[in-house]
């Protein structure tokens, strides 16, 4: 699992995630995506180089997406592929754990929530 995390000028961090979030995914990039969720109060994550999501990835997402919430922000998954997709919409969590199509898309979603 590769990751790469930016703090974008408009204030947003983006977190890129490359790879399978299984066990030994999950646990190469929990402590700095779980870092960077805790000190930001929008993030957007970059599925799309995600090609498999396990549950402990799903947990992953979620404590970040938790993480976030407290500080009033969003977490917003863009581009994960199909099967990602499913994955979660299937978890029941998509709601929790809100996906975009694009960047565009995700900053949308993230003043909408700030209005």
């Amino acid at each position: 699992m590769h990751h790469s995390i930016q703090k974008l000028d408009d204030g947003l961090t983006l977190i890129e995630l490359s790879g399978r979030l299984d066990v030994a995914g999950s646990a190469a990039v929990e402590l700095p995506v779980s870092s960077a969720c805790g000190g930001a109060r929008n993030v957007i994550v970059d599925m799309s180089g995600v090609e498999f999501l396990a549950s402990i990835g799903i947990r992953l997402l979620l404590s970040g997406a938790k993480l976030v919430k407290r500080r009033g922000g969003l977490l917003v998954l863009v581009a994960p592929h199909e099967q990602v997709a499913q994955t979660i919409e299937m978890s029941g969590l998509a709601g929790v754990l809100p996906m975009a199509d694009d960047m565009a898309q995700a900053h949308e979603m993230i003043d909408g929530a700030a209005a």
